[in-house]
């Protein structure tokens, strides 16, 4: 009954450190979001399949806002609705005003019907992390938020409460 109580301790533990462990990454990544644009780069969540199998869905990429971009860079950019992109440039388009980019994502079969103006251009990436982005997307939902923040914090709580009654018992019966 002891091993058994001691067992399930230890699996205990080691769920309560994996979501300190996740919970941890993803405020530091959050964190590492809100710092590093001061610095020129960005995190970008890849949504689609359109880069793969360069870059898979749900990966999570680094871009650096750079002076100029050339065929063949992967760029990440906003189209005219907004819309984050990263795409690999297969034309660069000289123009009186500024420089435009003919882009392709690397598994679509045709190129992007508009070219992209630089002044569109988030950044180049740099490297790509996959499936963190699915695990950060999670984290963004109400479900997410609860198997990740709540209910560690409540976990840890009811284990110091745990540790505060029998620190109180022990204290008592010492008297």
């Amino acid at each position: 009954m002891d091993s058994m109580n001691n067992r399930t301790q230890k699996i205990l533990k080691i769920i309560e450190n994996t979501f300190i462990a996740v919970a941890t990454f993803l405020v530091a990544f959050l964190l590492l979001s809100l710092i590093l644009p001061k610095f020129e780069y960005n995190l970008v969540i890849i949504q689609s399949g359109s880069m793969e199998p360069t870059i898979k869905t749900g990966s999570v990429t680094i871009t650096k806002q750079m002076e100029e971009y050339q065929k063949d860079d992967v760029i990440t950019f906003t189209d005219s609705s907004g819309t984050i992109i990263t795409h690999r440039i297969i034309e660069t388009i000289p123009n009186e005003k500024a420089v435009q980019f003919k882009t392709k994502g690397d598994n679509n079969n045709t190129e992007d019907l508009l070219f992209v103006n630089q002044k569109s251009v988030i950044g180049k990436t740099l490297f790509s992390i996959p499936l963190l982005g699915h695990l950060i997307g999670f984290a963004k939902t109400t479900t997410g938020i609860i198997l990740i923040f709540f209910v560690p914090a409540t976990w840890i709580a009811f284990e110091e409460v745990k540790k505060i009654k029998k620190e109180i018992i022990n204290r008592k019966s010492n008297k």
